[in-house]
């Protein structure tokens, strides 16, 4: 399967940045049924900073922002379109950045938790992506995903056909897999459920 799949030379990168900029103003991907079950095992304190990788219109910043009176928040996005979105209304202490997963402009350490809300799938490179997030965050820092979940049988045929896809979607992902990953890096995955037929959530530890 991976020899095949590299044979086909998909640009996840460039399939996901036209994606969303073409979904760009059209609520995709806004959902908030991951908000309560992510709020719920996440510990945010106030005076911490929060990063949201494929923060997409900046949805669930807003609410951290309405939640915490005094915490640093940054977004990031490989769609311009979002961004510019994102932009729009002027929240306090929020920021918001053009970039990738593998390459996040911010200093090492600075970060207290790091999310990524539906966005997950989307990453050609994950072992880079986690080596990037790892750099970023504090000594005790968490790395809270909610992305897809679907049954291995049907996860296994969506995730053949993805490098056919234009969407930029790259895999769906096993506890199992993510471990595999995760654990060569140094993190640790100390919490993980499927909160719904589709969708999990991860919690993972810096170690």
């Amino acid at each position: 399967y991976l020899w095949f799949k590299g044979l086909i030379m998909t640009d996840y990168k460039l399939n996901s940045t036209n994606f969303f900029n073409e979904n760009a103003g059209k609520n995709y991907g806004n959902s908030n049924k991951l908000d309560l079950p992510i709020l719920a095992v996440s510990n945010i304190q106030e005076g911490e900073t929060i990063l949201d990788i494929g923060c997409g219109e900046g949805r669930f910043l807003n609410l951290l922002s309405e939640k915490y009176k005094n915490i640093t928040l940054y977004g990031l996005d490989i769609s311009a379109e979002m961004i510019k979105i994102a932009r729009e209304p002027s929240v306090k202490n929020t920021n918001y950045i053009i970039g990738e997963s593998e390459a996040i402009p911010l200093p090492v350490g600075s970060i207290d938790t790091i999310f990524c809300l539906n966005s997950f799938h989307h990453f050609p490179n994950p072992t880079e992506s986690f080596k990037e997030m790892k750099r970023l965050l504090k000594s005790n820092g968490e790395i809270i995903i909610g992305d897809i979940w679907v049954f291995p049988v049907v996860r296994g045929l969506i995730n053949a056909y993805l490098p056919f896809s234009k969407s930029g979607d790259v895999r769906m992902y096993s506890k199992k897999v993510l471990k595999k990953i995760i654990e060569p890096l140094g993190l640790e995955l100390a919490y993980y459920k499927v909160v719904s037929p589709f969708l999990f959530i991860a919690k993972i530890r810096n170690i």
